[in-house]
């Protein structure tokens, strides 16, 4: 079942922004522990790149399949801001933990990174 299931997301998307990961190295990611589970980077990964347009659409189209479903324990949003005005690189973290008791506990780290030494 499992493998029907990633091959239907898979297929959807041509394997062009929506990809399966058997482990966090193939991501160069790490293991991210929340408040009520640690989280190894493996699963479906998706990004996030071309137009406004072309995201909602992925996006909902990833709601048809019904890519959240009751086997998912995380979602994991990470993104990188820079702000030129004082060349400082922020990597921000959203993680929202699916709890077995049917609620959603989001959270959010915010780490500023200065690669310029100023």
């Amino acid at each position: 079942e499992d493998e029907d299931y990633s091959s239907s997301i898979l297929k959807a998307f041509h394997q062009q922004w929506v990809k399966f990961v058997q482990s966090s190295k193939e991501l160069d990611s790490y293991v991210y522990v929340g408040d009520y589970g640690t989280y190894s980077g493996d699963g479906y990964v998706y990004e996030f790149r071309g137009r406004l347009s072309d995201i909602k659409s992925n996006l909902s189209k990833l709601h048809q399949l019904q890519w959240i479903d009751a086997n998912t324990r995380a979602v994991i949003i990470q993104l990188t801001l820079y702000n030129p005005n004082v060349a400082l690189f922020t990597s921000v973290t959203f993680l929202l933990e699916f709890l077995s008791a049917s609620g959603i506990y989001p959270s959010a780290r915010f780490e500023p990174l200065n690669f310029y030494g100023t």
